[in-house]
């Protein structure tokens, strides 16, 4: 498949703030703790930022991070959402009224249960119109999303904002499907090179399983890339932040996605 730039990176975590911080542990370089505050939603207007949820405001500051530094205005970028489960905390909330009797749903609560209630809020954050995919492939999410995006930019040779964000369960269902810390990571892509693009990314999918997945070499980052599905992405931010050639392996369930990465 026809390469693609990475212009601009977000990252948020409780323990990595922005993707300079990400960048410089990875490299293994001092950082300063993150004080662990949730990322506002002040791209949004205050009717809607009140009912913003932990998914929404990781995505608005991974995207609002990768936009200011790729320099790009997002009303017409094409955009691709990847998530395991989108915003879990409020399908727990819905199980626990519906187990407990109530069948009076909140409607605020409804729509943020959707899978693409991230994605909508970001395109009321930013006025965006264009065409927008958000899926959901259970650990293999954030590779097929990348896989998407990268079909997209090839295809329709357009630049794309790709996304991919998963947070914890609350409640029972954690115990069914535990998930770390909140992660997200958001990726202004494009398919010509320019000065100061970070680095170029070709990807394939293979029928193979059998190659090693990578893993991050930091020991707590690595703890987050294993028990969080778009934290699954972190290796490639490693390649990133080391500016040197690699080859990364992402599991695909039924295969396995191979990224190639040179720095620019």
């Amino acid at each position: 498949m026809a390469p693609s730039y990475v212009a601009g990176l977000g990252v948020w975590s409780p323990l990595l703030s922005s993707w300079g911080a990400c960048r410089d542990r990875l490299l293994g370089e001092a950082v300063l703790p993150s004080d662990g505050k949730l990322p506002p939603a002040d791209w949004l207007p205050s009717t809607e930022r009140r009912r913003a949820t932990l998914s929404t405001r990781v995505v608005l500051s991974v995207t609002k991070e990768a936009l200011t530094s790729a320099g790009w205005t997002p009303g017409e970028l094409p955009t691709v959402f990847a998530s395991s489960s989108g915003s879990p905390d409020i399908t727990n909330e819905l199980c626990s009224a519906l187990a407990a009797g109530d069948t009076q749903i909140s409607p605020t609560r409804f729509h943020n249960s959707v899978h693409n209630a991230a994605a909508g809020y970001y395109s009321i954050a930013v006025a965006c119109r264009a065409p927008s995919t958000t899926l959901g492939a259970h650990d293999a999410s954030a590779a097929i999303g990348l896989l998407e995006a990268s079909v997209l930019i090839a295809t329709e040779a357009t630049p794309a904002l790709f996304i991919a964000f998963d947070v914890p369960y609350t409640g029972p269902l954690a115990d069914i499907r535990p998930i770390a810390d909140p992660f997200g990571v958001a990726m202004a892509l494009t398919p010509e090179p320019a000065p100061g693009h970070i680095a170029q990314i070709s990807v394939e999918r293979s029928a193979r399983s059998d190659r090693p997945l990578s893993i991050c070499h930091d020991e707590g980052l690595e703890h987050v890339r294993a028990n969080n599905p778009s934290a699954r992405l972190l290796p490639l931010l490693e390649a990133f932040a080391r500016r040197e050639p690699a080859q990364i392996v992402l599991g695909m369930g039924g295969g396995q996605l191979v990224v190639d990465v040179a720095p620019c």
